[in-house]
């Protein structure tokens, strides 16, 4: 027999035996509910997606497959997996293909080390130091006040003692008002809001990654706020009073105009104006609702506000040097309000953490099954699954406002509100500062009056679901006076 034909057989028996090897290795399973030609189980996903991701687990346990459109999904659900899952080479964060659909950038200094070094620097110095921290936090305080004031004036202009608002809306306003001010400096806040929620209003449908076409042709208004948000950049360089934060990123990104184009310089002011609101204003919303309809949870908060932050620090608050940590270390003697937050996060964020194989290889689950990942399959997380189950929290669906005093909770394997690794997000303590000083603000500057037939806790906004934090379904009516 001629060598040749031997070299052909044996090719051929090793591509046999990969491939049977690789049915036997692999053992998860398709979901088949749901699942059309073509567009696989794309429907499900969109209408709930938490729904769809807690019945497949009840059929095919922790590991399963999803197929969506010509993409292969292996959603992850056990977090005794999710360590290994984040520390795998092998796999790699979406942020580069998440980035240019969703916020419409080059990326030119992809593979530019330094400089994405330079840049994540920026977020580790002012927000997560405390002393960068403190100039933010400090800002934040002095325009939270200056729009209660401009409230106030507004409603003694109209001769009216009480504002009628939905809670949800009050913290939109009140939080695009602030943080934008705070981060961006003097901009034109009523153009930035109104494409700013356009834009956020759909933002969901962005993170499925159609083709381009599927955007243009479907989601028009949704790409023409993103677009208005991004020119509005390029015609403002800098703002007069925008933070150090925004001015060292975009001195950074003037100087190296090689490598970042003008869509990288708007788009990342844009990925940083919805990343700052995007989550905070659903958790303050869920956070406040708790505490304001429930006299008990109220009393503790409220007790631990006037200990800290009694009315009469807000007076000097101008004062305050920015080489201090008094707010810092005052906000963290606040134990209930970092407990609330962090129990609205497990109820209600849900984020879908995904990584990319960027070659072949095999996985070995923490129940000891092997499965094999072809590259460019998409691996995801979806912690909300677990953040909801008994298995990790004692009574999952019902709100207990202690549960994470001294950080008990935050020990569970289930937890992952702001993702885990590198890509954890820059700005969590930033975004639990927010949430902690609006509380604060609200109740000690804010009159309120709940409609106790209209207190009941609202279901979420499904669609939402995979986003982040979701939004109530109908908001909450409540009287207000400044």
């Amino acid at each position: 027999m001629p060598i040749y034909i031997i070299i052909v057989i044996i090719i051929f028996l090793l591509i046999y035996y990969n491939k049977r090897n690789k049915i036997e290795i692999d053992t998860i399973e398709y979901v088949r509910d749901g699942c059309y030609p073509i567009i696989g189980n794309l429907f499900s996903l969109i209408k709930n997606r938490t729904k769809f991701l807690k019945n497949s687990r009840e059929i095919y346990g922790d590991c399963f497959k999803v197929k969506l459109l010509n993409q292969t999904i292996i959603f992850i659900l056990s977090p005794f997996d999710w360590i290994n899952i984040i520390k795998n080479q092998s796999l790699q964060f979406m942020g580069e293909q998440f980035s240019r659909t969703i916020f419409d950038l080059d990326h030119n200094f992809f593979g530019k080390s330094q400089l994405d070094t330079e840049l994540q620097g920026y977020f580790t110095q002012y927000l997560k130091c405390s002393n960068g921290l403190e100039k933010l936090n400090i800002t934040l305080i002095e325009e939270m006040i200056l729009f209660i004031k401009k409230e106030k004036n507004d409603l003694n202009e109209k001769q009216m003692k009480w504002r009628n608002i939905g809670l949800f809306e009050f913290c939109s306003k009140f939080l695009i008002n602030s943080i934008t001010k705070t981060l961006f400096g003097n901009v034109e806040l009523e153009f930035i809001e109104r494409n700013y929620r356009n834009f956020d209003s759909n933002i969901q449908y962005l993170f499925l990654l159609f083709p381009k076409w599927i955007y243009q042709l479907l989601f028009r208004n949704l790409l023409k706020s993103r677009y208005y948000l991004n020119k509005y950049w390029l015609s403002s360089i800098h703002e007069y009073n925008e933070s150090d934060l925004i001015r060292d990123r975009t001195n950074l990104m003037m100087k190296n105009s090689d490598w970042f184009s003008s869509k990288d310089y708007a788009g990342e002011k844009t990925f940083l104006l919805w990343s700052s609101l995007t989550n905070t204003i659903p958790t303050l919303f869920w956070s406040l609702l708790y505490i304001l309809k429930d006299e008990f949870i109220f009393e503790k908060v409220f007790n631990e506000i006037n200990e800290h932050f009694p009315k009469e620090f807000f007076n000097n608050i101008q004062h305050i040097s920015f080489n201090d940590t008094i707010l810092h270390d005052k906000l963290i003697c606040c134990i209930y309000l970092e407990s609330i937050i962090n129990e609205s996060l497990r109820l209600y964020s849900n984020p879908m953490i995904m990584r990319k194989s960027i070659k072949d290889f095999e996985f070995t689950l923490h129940d000891k099954r092997k499965i094999f990942i072809e590259k460019n399959s998409i691996i995801a997380l979806y912690p909300n699954i677990a953040q909801n189950d008994s298995n990790y929290f004692t009574s999952p669906n019902k709100f207990i406002f202690d549960r994470f005093i001294n950080k008990m909770g935050e020990n569970s394997h289930g937890f992952l509100p702001f993702g885990s690794g590198k890509s954890m997000c820059p700005g969590r303590l930033f975004a639990k500062s927010v949430i902690k000083i609006s509380i604060i603000i609200f109740l000690q500057f804010i009159h309120h009056k709940l409609n106790h037939l209209e207190n009941k806790i609202p279901n979420e906004k499904t669609h939402r679901y995979g986003v982040g934090v979701s939004h109530p379904e109908k908001d909450i009516q409540i009287l207000l006076k400044f």
